[in-house]
């Protein structure tokens, strides 16, 4: 739920189907085919004490319109709709002693709607919900005087509710919201009177939030926001009406909000704007005796804003005659209830209700008007939706063959905006993508869904100008380097460019870390084993050279190879495959597997001997494993029996084992 401006309407908060403040106004229009309008009385529902304030909103999450009563005696009494005009048992929770209005709005984001009363001793109470129709204990926050009229929005643009209070003689006072159920330092703004109620909306079509005082006995003020939650300083308007609460509409269906505010003779006042901020004198409709809250939205579903005002005699309806002006009203008894209201539709039809306090008793006038459900048509109204007024949309009354995209209506907005340039950089046409109908100026991009690029890591706190730069979305490719070229061209540790590394940085990169970047050296077919595994790069690549690295041994331990003595493995012809010999976990250790590379398996005494007893003077290059070779000097000098002189076979191994030398056999 989010604060909304629908075409030529007033910022509202939209809870549900419809909130209105009790203490004060405010407007939401509500679209139904055009029908008479018939209050009829429904059976009244007791709170548990007086009733100070009533708001409208979906407590419990069930898509049906509740209502909350703050009451005088600390409790806020919760009423769950059944979605048929009635509403079940109250379900009281805490606030503070002496509470007053009360406004609903989701203000830690939690997606469960809670309230804010202000307290008339002082200060506010915030109630966060817990979407089952109950509330956590209630929170204080000190705003200076006792507060008269409550007003919830988005005044900075951060998607956080902020609220603004009329604070009596103190003026308004104005609290950011922090997005978890909390207020920044409240900022006071002078409104030449005795602030008693203020309603938000746009009224010089900045694209910004402006507010509207009611002022006891010194008329209206118009503070002009400037969309970073301050506002300009006040402008008066009027100062013989007395008027006690305000709200927005557009009366005369020229684009531009008009002011409605109660009069201490009896009368609303309607203030048309002039799209500037400023606003035109004042035209008095009779109401009825002693009008308090005030309330803008259209009850019988002809495209046109009527007034609501409740009065001494019940309820006063004005229904709006399209051209600013109002009709004569027609007044419902409502059981003699004369408090403070709100307005929604309860029963689900499209037509709007009416709650209104009396004492400890809230009455409900349920619209009899037929209304219309859009829902049948195939396009459901949702979000800001539900609130336009059917011309807006139905433009000079064509209503066969209206188009559903959400572009043949939005095309304007699409044109229009730079931030970012929606038509320049060929952006979609399905607004639904990023925009919904609760919140569109929040707009949001699944990147993993729409872009088929999901981002992780570092790339999910970035902003969209930091990879699309100068306002370019049409970007065709997911590669690394289209965003990181200047990064591998310019680093030298390793350098990149000139080593020719490839493009694909997601090899040694990720994300989560982009500096401390890693590189399997398996998937090379070269894997770093036993000392390999602990060199630096450059150990191994020398000179930065990368490309092309032989993976033979000799090539980097030619060195090695050359200079060792013991035994000499150049001047002995070894080979140059040192993986014969040496391990990646023991190079100095070298072992020769007579077996398996010399194709001549040392048995029995063989074994024992070191290798420079066979291999004289360090002749490695012996080709032959017959036994004499070795031997010879035995076979000469044996004279029992005599080898050389009887003539005996060369071949030792046929009495002589390897070992048993000397038993022959």
């Amino acid at each position: 739920m989010k604060s909304l401006k629908p075409a030529g309407s007033a910022w509202v908060y939209a809870v549900g189907m419809l909130l209105v403040i009790g203490l004060g106004g405010t407007v939401l229009f509500r679209a139904t085919a055009a029908s008479p309008v018939l209050f009829a009385p429904a059976p009244t529902t007791t709170t548990s004490s007086q009733g100070v304030s009533v708001v409208a909103g979906d407590f419990n999450g069930d898509g049906k319109l509740d209502l909350a009563v703050a009451t005088k005696t600390g409790d806020v009494s919760v009423f769950l709709g059944n979605g048929d005009g009635t509403f079940r048992a109250r379900i009281n929770s805490v606030a503070n002693a002496d509470p007053g209005a009360m406004v609903a709005g989701d203000f830690n984001g939690d997606g469960k709607l809670d309230l804010v009363v202000a307290n008339q001793s002082g200060g506010i109470s915030v109630l966060l919900g817990n979407g089952d129709g109950t509330f956590q204990p209630a929170s204080h926050h000190a705003t200076g005087c006792a507060p008269l009229g409550l007003t919830a929005g988005d005044w900075n643009g951060d998607g956080n509710l902020d609220l603004v209070i009329a604070n009596g003689q103190e003026g308004i006072v104005v609290l950011l919201g922090k997005g978890d159920g909390t207020f920044g330092e409240g900022q006071d703004y002078a409104t030449n009177g005795t602030a008693e109620s203020v309603a938000a909306g746009d009224l010089n079509g900045d694209g910004r939030v402006d507010l509207v005082v009611a002022n006891r006995a010194s008329g209206v003020t118009v503070l002009l926001g400037k969309g970073d939650g301050t506002f300009q300083r006040a402008a008066g308007f009027g100062t013989d009406r007395d008027p006690q609460s305000v709200a927005l509409g557009d009366f005369n269906g020229d684009g531009k909000l008009d002011v409605v505010t109660t009069a201490g003779d009896g009368s609303v006042n309607v203030w048309l704007g002039n799209g500037d901020g400023s606003l035109r004198a004042p035209v008095s409709y009779p109401a009825g005796a002693n009008p308090q809250s005030v309330v803008a939205a259209d009850f019988n579903g002809d495209g046109t804003v009527d007034v609501l005002v409740t009065t001494s005699a019940g309820v006063s309806l004005l229904l709006g005659s399209g051209d600013g002006t109002l009709q004569a009203p027609t007044v419902y008894a409502a059981n003699g209830a004369t408090g403070p209201i709100a307005v929604g539709d309860f029963r689900g039809t499209g037509a709007l209700g009416v709650a209104v306090l009396s004492g400890s008793k809230m009455n409900l006038l349920l619209n009899q008007g037929s209304g219309f459900n859009h829902s049948a048509t195939g396009f459901p109204l949702t979000g800001v939706h539900a609130a336009l007024p059917c011309a807006q949309c139905h433009v000079n009354n064509v209503f066969a063959g209206t188009p559903t995209a959400c572009w043949n209506c939005h095309q304007a907005a699409y044109n229009g905006t730079t931030n970012p340039p929606h038509l320049a950089a060929g952006f979609p046409q399905n607004c639904s993508i990023c925009h919904t109908t609760v919140n569109w100026t929040g707009a949001t991009f699944n990147h993993a869904v729409s872009g088929n690029w999901p981002l992780t890591g570092f790339h999910a706190t970035l902003s969209c100008t930091q990879c699309h730069v100068n306002n370019n979305y049409g970007l065709t490719s997911s590669a690394c380097w289209n965003c990181h070229q200047t990064d591998y061209n310019n680093t030298t540790n390793p350098p990149h460019k000139s080593s020719g590394f490839p493009q694909d940085c997601s090899i040694c990169h990720t994300t989560v870390d982009w500096t401390g970047a890693t590189f399997n050296h398996s998937a090379t077919g070269f894997p770093l084993t036993g000392a390999h595994a602990t060199l630096q790069c450059a150990q191994c690549h020398v000179n930065n050279l990368f490309a092309g690295t032989p993976t033979a041994c000799w090539k980097c331990h030619q060195t090695d190879y050359n200079n060792t003595t013991n035994p000499p493995h150049k001047s002995s012809g070894f080979p140059q495959d040192c993986s014969i010999c040496h391990t990646t976990v023991n190079w100095t250790g070298a072992t020769f597997n007579h077996a398996v590379s010399g194709n001549w398996p040392l048995t029995g005494f063989h074994a024992t001997l070191s290798c420079t007893q066979c291999h004289v003077n360090n002749n490695y290059g012996l080709t032959s494993s017959a036994c004499w070779n070795c031997h010879q000097t035995d076979y000469n000098n044996t004279t029992n029996p005599p080898h050389k002189s009887s003539g005996f076979p060369r071949d030792c191994s046929i009495c002589h084992s390897t070992t048993s030398w000397a038993g022959a056999t």
